[in-house]
């Protein structure tokens, strides 16, 4: 999760990109309680979507197994209520993450980063508009269903990445899931605390 973020000038459009890192350090066993902080940080990056129903696909290089979770992370931003709301086109692409005018969900080699996942969003750069955001998972990372002690969750690091697409940017509260950072053997990020959805309704 903690991420530079890295502006690409288009002729059409921007892109910020955004991300999903493990910690640089050990932390003690917090991360296996799910409970909120009763605070409420939220922040936004540039822009956020005009089209308040977007829709992603899986692309052929993301596990077969990985793509419900996909699912099920963009239906925790959902459940917020706010006038967002993401779709899914089941149709397997084979789009990765590049402005061509489709959100996809892909899994492949982040080089020379240490994040886990990277969002990218394209966005028109007069309007402030979102017109595209590509979610990345990173093959060099040890990432599985659930977690284990030697491995990060694909469901909590999706839902971390779909706050991205979604226009949020990190907090440094821990117990939320835009939160820079996630250990080991945690699912506590698959579910939204007080300022992720607070942001998200203040932001649509």
């Amino acid at each position: 999760m903690r991420s530079n973020k890295h502006i690409l000038i288009l002729p059409l459009a921007m892109l910020l990109l955004v991300s999903c890192e493990q910690p640089t350090a050990p932390e003690p066993d917090w991360w296996k309680v799910d409970k909120c902080s009763g605070e409420s940080p939220y922040s936004y990056n540039r822009a956020k979507w005009s089209n308040l129903n977007p829709v992603f696909r899986f692309s052929r290089s993301l596990p077969e197994s990985w793509r419900d979770y996909a699912e099920y992370a963009a239906a925790s931003w959902n459940e917020v209520h706010s006038d967002l709301q993401i779709k899914v086109n089941k149709t397997v692409v084979s789009e990765e993450a590049a402005l061509d005018g489709k959100n996809v969900v892909s899994y492949g080699s982040l080089p020379r980063t240490n994040r886990l996942g990277e969002t990218y969003l394209w966005f028109n750069n007069s309007t402030g508009a979102l017109i595209e955001a590509d979610i990345r998972l990173n093959s060099d990372k040890p990432l599985s269903i659930g977690g284990s002690t030697s491995t990060y969750d694909v469901w909590s690091v999706l839902t971390h990445e779909f706050g991205h697409f979604c226009g949020l940017d990190h907090v440094n509260d821990r117990t939320h899931t835009m939160h820079p950072d996630l250990p080991f053997d945690s699912k506590i990020y698959r579910t939204l605390c007080n300022g992720d959805e607070l942001g998200l309704r203040r932001l649509y």
